[in-house]
């Protein structure tokens, strides 16, 4: 997960407590109740923070029928994302949330889908028709392109261009992309297959 500034200020702030609680949020912090809540369930499904149930001096967070007032504790991934080491043996017994099982089923990657087993599955080439698909016909051209021609083919301003070739095409879907000077048409992008 990635942090934000504020889940790093919450989660500072519960690991100088004694009693590990999220709550009450920082006073500098202001959420409307809807995204304070947002705030604490991503802390929560991230395994950076846990349910106990609330004893005295600790707000809960939410009610359950079954358990009564639940309290929202910092666990010790948690307090290793915003780098506190703790011996307070509160913090170190908190157990992390238990895994539930997904209600949907994951696809197995395998070397015969295209990825490799443990990686995640690539996503698929984009349409011709759409502004990325422009990008990848274009650098896969014979004569490859230049950053003027991309940007052209797209309507994209350069830096655009470039973050696309380096995240939409290296990084999500696995493309070599080769980068060379010219001479007479200067840098020269074109996907090496």
């Amino acid at each position: 997960m990635k942090l934000t500034d504020t889940h790093r200020i919450v989660l500072t702030a519960s690991g100088g407590r004694a009693n590990a609680s999220l709550l009450p949020l920082p006073k500098g912090v202001k959420l409307s109740a809807e995204k304070r809540t947002a705030l604490l369930r991503s802390l929560f499904k991230a395994g950076l923070a846990c349910e106990q149930a609330a004893s005295d001096g600790v707000p809960p967070w939410r009610t359950d029928d079954a358990t009564g007032p639940q309290a929202l504790l910092i666990t010790p991934a948690g307090l290793a994302a915003v780098g506190i080491e703790s011996a307070d043996e509160t913090v170190r017994n908190v157990a992390p949330p238990p895994k539930k099982p997904s209600a949907r089923k994951r696809a197995i990657p395998t070397a015969a889908s295209g990825s490799p087993a443990g990686e995640a599955p690539r996503p698929p080439m984009p349409s011709p028709k759409t502004k990325l698909g422009l990008l990848v016909s274009a650098l896969r051209s014979k004569k490859g392109a230049t950053l003027e021609d991309l940007t052209k083919a797209t309507g994209w301003m350069g830096h655009s261009v470039r973050g696309a070739i380096s995240g939409a095409l290296k990084k999500k879907r696995g493309l070599t992309i080769d980068s060379s000077v010219i001479e007479g048409r200067g840098r020269v992008y074109r996907i090496v297959e």
